[in-house]
């Protein structure tokens, strides 16, 4: 299966705690009913699960020129996908 990327501007804090340290964070609904980008922390604290209807797991890549999310599957992989992220920062600027 090929690799699921964020698309739009990675979150620059979690919503819960306000935190900044966002390398890896989930996009999942909160056991309150919203949905929230959350630390893995506050996930674990208030997040409802990971799947379809619940959140999904992002982690972001390293040596990308610009901020770059994967989702990441089940084994907690990701293919590399920098190459597709570096040419379409150099076509979109």
């Amino acid at each position: 299966m090929a690799a699921k990327y964020w698309v739009g501007f990675a979150p620059q804090h979690c919503d819960v705690c306000a935190s900044d340290r966002m390398d890896t964070f989930v996009d999942g609904v909160t056991r309150m009913g919203p949905w929230s980008n959350m630390c893995l922390r506050c996930f674990a604290s208030v997040g409802r699960g990971l799947g379809t209807g619940l959140g999904q797991e992002y982690k972001k890549q390293k040596g990308c020129e610009s901020p770059l999310y994967c989702k990441l599957d089940l084994k907690k992989e990701c293919s590399d996908g920098c190459a597709l992220a570096n040419l379409w920062m150099k076509t979109a600027g």
